[in-house]
């Protein structure tokens, strides 16, 4: 697990409950990006679920992507006071693990700086 442990400053609760996950080499639809997190886009995966992903993890030809590796868009739900481990950080939004071993995303800005 990373060393980047932060304070969560603002709590974050998931506004996606059923997150959209695909495989290296798997094929997607894409529809447009995001005008607030540059850098994510809105795909619907084969099992027709739909949501954001890090364009970076696509290889993306008008409307279609094959994916450039595995991805899963599970948000973890926070609260402010607890401390976390940044795992990735991308276009604003981080993968964190909490105490507990829950892993998933979060709003970059939801989190403090790192802690030395």
């Amino acid at each position: 697990m990373s060393t980047d442990n932060r304070l969560v400053l603002t709590g974050h609760i998931s506004c996606y409950p059923d997150p959209v996950r695909f495989h290296e080499g798997e094929e997607v639809v894409v529809d447009h990006g995001d005008d607030e997190y540059p850098g994510w886009v809105w795909i619907e995966t084969g099992d027709g679920r739909k949501g954001w992903a890090p364009e970076e993890y696509l290889e993306i030809e008008g409307g279609r992507a094959r994916a450039r590796c595995g991805y899963d868009s599970t948000e973890l739900d926070t609260r402010r006071g607890e401390r976390v481990s940044v795992v990735l950080e991308i276009a604003g939004w981080s993968l964190v693990e909490n105490e507990t071993g829950a892993r998933g995303w979060v709003p970059g800005i939801t989190l403090g700086n790192p802690e030395k």
